[in-house]
């Protein structure tokens, strides 16, 4: 869209928006929940690993790879929920004030 033209929206197609991107942020706290239990079966297993010596402690390395991994997608994720978030309720706003 070029710079200085704005599209306008009913309020009707502002909330359908709203609700789909709702729908959206559901789908990504279950990613968000995914990636912290993936995050928590790797400390798991860099625990047991580093404990260990020989094979067992490269399983240690990939489990901390695994939570590193983990906590960074659930990171992003959850930055995107939020900035969703601030999202509808800027489309609620705007369905309010047309």
């Amino acid at each position: 869209m070029e710079k200085g033209k704005r599209r306008n929206f009913t309020p009707k197609q502002l909330l359908d928006e709203a609700q789909q991107q709702k729908a959206a942020l559901a789908q990504l706290g279950g990613w968000q929940r995914n990636a912290m239990l993936a995050s928590s079966c790797g400390a798991a297993l860099a625990w047991w690993g580093l404990t260990g010596g020989g094979a067992r402690f490269a399983f240690g390395i990939a489990g901390a790879l695994l939570t590193l991994a983990g906590i960074l997608c659930a990171a992003v994720i959850g930055l995107g929920i939020r900035n969703g978030h601030r999202n509808i309720e800027r489309l609620l706003q705007a369905a309010e004030s047309n």
